[in-house]
């Protein structure tokens, strides 16, 4: 009995030994084919994320060109600021958008530089305000 239980795993195996190599590529092909898929949709979401659309990206500017864009500003009236801020040596040029006292000697300056000071410092605080410092009577806060 043992001999006949031996020669039928003996006959089993012989035939089933050509099977299991062929399993085993289809097994291998598969597993490879699984990773490749794997890597291929990997790369695309990572090519989209990537490619986001530009205006989720954050764009920096300086802060004096985005203030005068916001106050609708002339070149030539930012570059007069420019010089005001480097004459009066602030350590930032936005400061003189802050506060009107920066102002009060360009006020005083030449007719022509005072014209276009008056409407550049009318664009950042208002009319009633410059009026208030042209005239000297500055208001209680400063």
């Amino acid at each position: 009995m043992n001999l006949i239980i031996l020669a039928n795993l003996s006959e089993i195996s012989r035939y089933s030994h050509g099977y299991g190599s062929t399993t085993f590529v289809i097994l291998l092909f598969s597993f490879l084919g699984i990773l490749a898929a794997l890597g291929a949709i990997i790369f695309v979401v990572e090519r989209l994320m990537r490619t986001s659309s530009p205006a989720d990206a954050q764009q920096n500017e300086p802060l004096l060109t985005t203030l005068a864009r916001e106050h609708g500003l002339t070149p030539a009236e930012v570059r007069d600021i420019e010089s005001l801020a480097a004459s009066l040596e602030l350590p930032a040029v936005e400061l003189l958008f802050v506060d009107p006292a920066f102002w009060l000697d360009s006020l005083q300056g030449e007719d022509g530089e005072d014209s276009r000071t008056r409407e550049t410092m009318e664009k950042l605080f208002g009319e009633e305000t410059v009026a208030e410092y042209a005239s000297g009577q500055l208001p209680a806060s400063v």
